[in-house]
């Protein structure tokens, strides 16, 4: 029987193959001239901001005392 550990992880997996999308999709389409610059580096921050969260979803303590 799944458990809310369980639950979370797969969001937490979810989020990480949101931000990943995020960082290629970006990459692509700029490379495509379909995405200005300032565009891919919007992406790219915004997929760094869910990087940053779920790194510190999965160590709260390691990342608070950095």
């Amino acid at each position: 029987m799944p458990t809310a550990d369980d639950d979370l992880a797969g969001i937490l997996d979810a989020c990480r193959r949101l931000a990943d999308l995020h960082y290629r999709m970006a990459r692509a389409l700029h490379t495509l001239g379909l995405l200005p610059e300032i565009t891919r580096l919007r992406l790219t921050a915004e997929a760094d901001r869910i990087d940053a969260v779920l790194d510190e979803a999965r160590h709260p303590v390691a990342v608070r005392q950095t």
